[in-house]
């Protein structure tokens, strides 16, 4: 693809040491952008974004897996975006959603503003996030990008998966004791290596192959339901992830939510829970012993009420230890409490709960794949803003993909073009 053929080329003339010059790159861009539909950007997109989540899990530099998104996927994105501004202008105009979280994010840089760097950092991550929107608003106008995209990271994080589980199994077979995996490159971190891997696995089979198996009769769904969750669970045991098992159980109660056999759907899943726990197989779980977390969270809001402006929340760059041994509050949602204070915990929620309400409304199925995302940065997570990393992976881009799933649905009820979600 053009584009992919651009950016090869600036990187083998960096290596050689004679790099083209930015000005001269852009008229290039912009030379193969007129005709980006018919040559297939939407798919460029898709595969860029499936070698930039892959990279999560085999590359052990972050230089390199930013540079990846940076020029890959960022630079033709913008190119793009100001080709089509006014066009791309409107649908933020007719989406609520996206307001939201503009309202949000800015009413969280102006309580950073005090210390310019920090500020500085808040506004330049998101940035990178509206992009990695606009990357994926682009590639939804064509469904073969949109279904390339999913099985690429299905792949991914089912190979990451298998690959998780047999080393597991070895090394009970070889010592007859559990243990807590740890993956390569940015996954070696157990909860953020469950968390991409469920996203990817119950976005497969949400989008493409639980409706097929519910067109060939409820038995064939009920099985796949069934083999579906115990195989997250199992993703969930091999990491020791009691996140994933919130962001699980988050997913399973949105899927059930909107699923047309509730009530079997609601009868497998309790079989199955009641399953593991007489069977006891819920026990590698709880081999790491406490979390700390409600000690963590009560210090966390104690810390902002004794010794922080409540309305804008602390200071960034403090060294102030939570729970007497803890960097960070250990969950997104109360990392935003503290560091944004009352006006930025406020603004998140008025996002939240309108994402709620109308994802559950209009029973979206990146919504319910999402749940994995929302759950498990509950007990994880040190805020949402941030530059490329794994969360990106579990949260946003299933969170993005939700909203603008929600405003085509709209879109589609209604008729009408102007609707917002």
């Amino acid at each position: 693809m053009a584009s992919c053929g651009i950016a090869f080329s600036y990187l083998i003339h960096v290596y050689s040491g004679k790099p083209i010059p930015l000005q001269e790159l852009a008229m290039r861009f912009m030379r193969y952008q007129r005709n980006q539909h018919r040559n297939g950007f939407p798919q460029y997109i898709s595969v860029v974004l499936g070698i930039f989540i892959l990279s999560f899990f085999s590359v052990d530099s972050s230089k390199t897996i930013n540079n990846i998104y940076y020029f890959f996927y960022c630079f033709p994105v913008i190119v793009f975006i100001v080709k089509n501004g006014l066009r791309w202008l409107g649908d933020v105009k007719r989406n609520q959603l996206i307001l939201l979280l503009l309202i949000h994010v800015m009413t969280a840089f102006l309580t950073e503003i005090g210390d310019p760097e920090a500020a500085f950092n808040y506004l330049k991550n998101s940035l990178y996030l509206a992009i990695l929107w606009m990357g994926l608003e682009i590639s939804y106008q064509d469904e073969k990008a949109v279904a390339l995209l999913w099985r690429l990271i299905a792949t991914i994080c089912f190979v990451a998966a298998l690959w998780a589980m047999a080393e597991w199994l070895a090394t009970y077979l070889r010592s007859s004791s559990v243990s807590r995996i740890s993956l390569y490159a940015k996954a070696t971190n157990p909860v953020h290596a469950s968390l991409s891997i469920l996203v990817g696995w119950f976005g497969y089979w949400f989008k493409y192959g639980l409706p097929m198996t519910t067109e060939r009769g409820k038995g064939q769904y009920l099985a796949t339901l069934f083999f579906v969750f115990a195989f997250a669970f199992g993703v969930c045991v091999v990491f020791q992830s009691r996140s994933g098992v919130v962001g699980t159980v988050a997913t399973m109660l949105a899927w059930l939510l909107a699923s047309k056999h509730r009530r079997l759907s609601v009868a497998v899943v309790v079989c199955g829970a009641v399953f593991v726990w007489l069977t006891g197989l819920y026990a590698p779980l709880m081999e790491r012993g406490g979390s700390y977390r409600t000690e963590i969270w009560l210090d966390a809001i104690y810390h902002l009420y004794r010794e922080c402006p409540v309305l804008w929340g602390c200071p960034e760059n403090e060294n102030y230890m939570y729970a007497g041994k803890f960097e960070h509050p250990h969950s997104a949602f109360i990392s935003i409490l503290v560091d944004s204070g009352v006006l930025g915990a406020i603004s998140f929620a008025a996002f939240a709960l309108h994402y709620f309400r109308i994802g559950l409304q209009t029973g979206a199925i990146w919504f319910a794949v999402s749940m994995v995302g929302w759950g498990g940065v509950l007990a994880t997570s040190n805020g949402l803003i941030d530059s490329p990393r794994p969360l990106w992976v579990y949260f946003w881009v299933p969170t993005f993909l939700a909203a603008i799933e929600i405003k085509q649905r709209l879109k589609a009820d209604t008729g009408d073009d102007a609707v917002s979600s």
